[in-house]
């Protein structure tokens, strides 16, 4: 009777392949199969570890035990490795008489592993140690088949070789059988291939040519070493011409975020195309989605790059990515931060206001008779796409408590505008006495809105008659408006003749620019729209746009908005309606809205464009018009 086997302690597994893999999968994904050992008879089975198939078969006598396994990936290419241990464990009812493990290298290539178990076999856990005889009967098989194997295979890496993974090391300073082109730079010499750099390139072209050309004309008795030309380049380093001669080169090489910037201005200056098109790819791939949409864009225009350029533009559908909205911040921190500063004669006193990621740097000087403001505004964001709506205001305090005319303006402010500069001038004429407005004054110099000011003192203000706070006077259609020239930003002016507008256009167009005198609501809203792009006041295209978003403009037909979209440049309301338009019903509803007849035929072309892109993202059915489009122009 054979003396009992007790189970091996498991080893760590010990790597005895070196190979270089990308690993898939990591280390310890085991799966198992216990297998019926009849004798003289094959059981077969299949083991499922993560994506990967393995194809198991057992047979057993009364001396070995033998097991045969196949490895399937589930790949179409047949470069592949997996890396793997297979351990088979022999089984006698609950009792495991012995195990045997190996470290196998499994490809395409191989034939199933074979892993033989015998009782004649010397192995650390064969249970013939404590035998008289090795040829004693290995195990016992029971009529109930109580015999069987457990077979476990644990992963450790799955790789995928590519071609370049066969590949000699590449190494261009060594003078090698095909590198027939010497490229000199910062006194370092480069071997290439000179056929591979007349194909790729038009600049190593036109060298290669001139090079040739001057050999053939010229008698030498040198020995031109088997045909070798050589080329000295200059406003270049050795380290930016070796990664272009690894762009070109079939080399390991591979476009990243390291490198890109520059194999693109090397190709554009080399003339490379096969470079360009690499990166353009490489761009367009999630690889590179940590690179800065606007560097992105600013590299498809300068390197020629239009699918880049139509990928970004693609991914670029809201306002918020060109500047931040103020929506996004906190109200408090849109509203009024004040800040005290004091003017030194001929000196200089200059603060920052922080308000949420921006800055305000302002700037006070004081010269005799007037004082000096110069605000810039630092948005905190490396895009330069911003602009920032606000309004400047400066007060002069002659004491503790008591304060001069307002200066104000309002502006949007962008990157590529200039600071802005106010002057308080002490001669000037003040609209506003401190004394019949001290609640209208405000301590700081920036807010977001003109809607602080005091609605009680202005709102009683009567355009069609003089009044002791007005200045200016409008003159239209023989009737006189009586305004504030501080307000209109008019400079220097008594009176104005308006020859195009009517009175009413006007005086309404007056309670929109006055603060708090004229909400937008739905039915002054398109007059709003009108006199604003009519006369250039932003604020007013600004307050309607905001209030074309809120809940309260969802009764305004969504035709109408798209027209007014077009007609006003508004992107965000625009996006935000076609957006809505999942469906092609929704665009051929077009043709039944009264905005259709009142469209410009550009913005009808945009909209059966649109019609165009979602047909062709799904199937369209019962797809027809009542009647056909009015388009003026051919299109």
């Amino acid at each position: 009777m054979q003396a009992p086997c007790r189970e091996a302690p498991r080893r760590a597994p010990v790597q005895r392949h070196n190979f270089q893999r990308a690993a898939i999968m990591s280390q310890g994904d085991v799966g198992s199969k216990l297998l019926n050992l009849p004798q003289n008879r094959v059981d077969s089975g299949n083991i499922d570890t993560n994506q990967l198939k393995w194809q198991v078969r057992t047979f057993a006598n009364d001396k070995e035990v033998a097991l045969m396994v196949g490895c399937d990936p589930g790949m179409s290419s047949t470069n592949w490795k997996v890396d793997a241990e297979v351990r088979l464990h022999v089984k006698n009812g609950d009792e495991i008489l012995g195990t045997i493990e190996k470290r196998l290298l499994f490809t395409a290539r191989d034939k199933p592993a074979k892993i033989v178990y015998s009782g004649t076999e010397s192995n650390p856990f064969s249970i013939c140690k404590k035998s008289k005889s090795v040829s004693t009967i290995f195990f016992h098989f029971s009529n109930d088949n109580s015999a069987q194997a457990l077979v476990e295979i644990e992963v450790f890496s799955i790789s995928v070789a590519s071609t370049l993974d066969h590949m000699e090391p590449d190494n261009f300073e060594v003078l090698t059988r095909t590198n027939n082109l010497t490229i000199t730079v910062e006194s370092k010499r480069f071997y290439v291939n000179r056929e591979l750099f007349r194909v790729f390139s038009s600049h190593f072209r036109v060298l290669i040519e001139k090079k040739e050309y001057e050999k053939e004309n010229h008698d030498s008795d040198e020995d031109d070493e088997k045909g070798r030309i050589e080329i000295e380049l200059e406003n270049a380093t050795a380290d930016e011409i070796l990664t272009l001669i690894r762009a070109i080169h079939p080399t390991k090489q591979q476009v990243d975020e390291s490198n890109v910037e520059t194999l693109l201005k090397l190709g554009k200056r080399f003339g490379v195309p096969s470079v360009l098109i690499s990166c353009d790819r490489f761009l367009r791939s999630g690889e590179a989605n940590k690179i800065d949409k606007f560097k992105l864009l600013n590299w498809s225009v300068q390197y020629n790059l239009p699918d880049l350029q139509d990928f970004v533009m693609n991914t670029l559908t809201h306002k918020s990515y060109f500047y931040p909205s103020p929506k996004k911040m906190p109200p408090e921190k849109i509203s009024s931060v004040p800040l005290e500063m004091k003017i030194y004669q001929d000196g200089l006193d200059q603060r920052v206001i922080e308000m949420e990621k921006m800055k305000w740097n302002v700037k006070v000087r004081g010269h005799v008779g007037k004082v000096e403001l110069e605000v810039v505004c630092d948005p905190g964001t490396t895009s330069t796409f911003w602009n920032i709506d606000a309004e400047i205001r400066l007060w002069i305090k002659k004491s503790d408590n008591l304060a001069s005319a307002a200066v104000m303006e309002r502006r949007v402010f962008s990157a590529k505008m200039k600071p802005l500069l106010l002057e308080y001038i002490g001669a000037e004429h003040e609209p506003f006495d401190c004394r019949e407005y001290n609640d209208v004054i405000r301590k700081s110099p920036v807010d977001g809105s003109l809607s602080d000011w005091s609605h009680d003192n202005i709102a009683h203000i009567n355009f069609t008659a003089p009044h002791n706070k007005s200045d200016l006077t409008i003159v239209v259609e023989g009737k006189h408006l009586h305004a504030h020239e501080t307000i209109l930003k008019v400079k220097k002016e008594r009176e104005i003749q308006l020859e195009t507008g009517t009175y009413e256009e006007i005086e309404f167009l007056l309670r929109a620019i006055y603060p708090s005198m004229q909400r937008v609501n739905l039915t002054n809203v398109e007059q709003l729209l009108k006199v604003g792009h009519q006369y250039g006041v932003s604020s007013i295209l600004i307050d309607c746009e905001r209030f074309l978003n809120s809940e309260e403009a969802k009764k305004i037909d969504k035709f109408l908005l798209l027209h007014w979209s077009f007609l006003y440049k508004f992107p965000d309301i625009q996006h935000k309606i076609f957006s809505s338009f999942d469906k092609m019903e929704s665009f051929c509803a077009v043709q039944d809205s009264p905005a259709w007849d009142l469209m410009e035929d550009e913005e009808k072309v945009i909209i059966l464009e649109k019609m165009l892109e979602i047909s062709k993202k799904k199937p369209v059915f019962n797809f027809q018009f009542n009647s056909p489009p009015t388009i003026k122009k051919t299109i």
